[in-house]
């Protein structure tokens, strides 16, 4: 299973129900989804999100929503196009974009895999904060780099994103960057006050050689309106 650089969280649900031995990959570009074509632009609803060619849905616009096999009503409640540079030298860090979204009728699989894989514990609802971003070594040295460490939102919630990031991105989780290497992936924490939530820190990792554990560069915070 690859993470297309469009995609959102639900091509990632096999991921994680396959971690918790509940379920493999739903809705989110299997056989039923190939089955049937996507709308064309004139007659798909603006609230309805796009898919890609692999049936991977691709939230875009505040307001869209969807029934997701073995997930849930998705929409999403908030999005913030970021696309800026964070300097961590000799790692670059790129913000893309970050999204808000609200999932009714939890399905109790899912519910149980997020619960295996965060410190939350999940209802019949979820919020969550989903970043996706790239990071790139741009050294020919090995580096330690642990990405995005916390979340801080401005209702006052300090998220330990290790403890909490249920996608669980396979390459993002590798913290050692060999010479010239770049990776891109998504986290996702559940958030609390979801409705009440504008304004954003995020804290980075410092980083650092990996043959003598010198640090290269302290760690660092940016902060973003939501």
């Amino acid at each position: 299973m690859t993470l297309s650089e469009s995609g959102d969280f639900f091509e990632k649900i096999g991921f994680i129900l396959g971690l918790s031995l509940l379920l493999v990959l739903a809705g989110c570009g299997g056989d039923a989804d190939q089955a049937q074509p996507t709308k064309p632009a004139a007659q798909q609803s603006k609230n309805e999100p796009s898919k890609d060619a692999s049936g991977n849905l691709t939230f875009t616009e505040v307001g869209q929503e969807a029934d997701v096999p073995n997930v849930g009503h998705v929409t999403l409640k908030k999005i913030k196009t970021v696309n800026e540079t964070v300097d961590l030298k000799p790692i670059t860090v790129t913000i893309k974009d970050i999204k808000l979204f609200h999932v009714e009728n939890l399905s109790s699989e899912l519910k149980q895999g997020i619960e295996s894989l965060s410190q939350t514990k999940v209802g019949d609802t979820l919020d969550y904060i989903q970043i996706q971003y790239s990071a790139e070594n741009t050294s020919d040295q090995n580096v330690i780099f642990n990405g995005i460490s916390t979340i801080t939102t401005n209702t006052g919630q300090q998220i330990e994103v290790a403890f909490n990031d249920f996608l669980l991105d396979d390459e993002m989780q590798m913290s050692d960057y060999l010479g010239k290497v770049k990776k891109d992936g998504l986290l996702g924490v559940p958030v609390k006050k979801a409705d009440e939530i504008k304004h954003l820190k995020l804290f980075f990792d410092m980083v650092s050689a990996e043959a003598s554990g010198e640090t290269l560069k302290e760690a660092q915070k940016v902060e973003y309106d939501f």
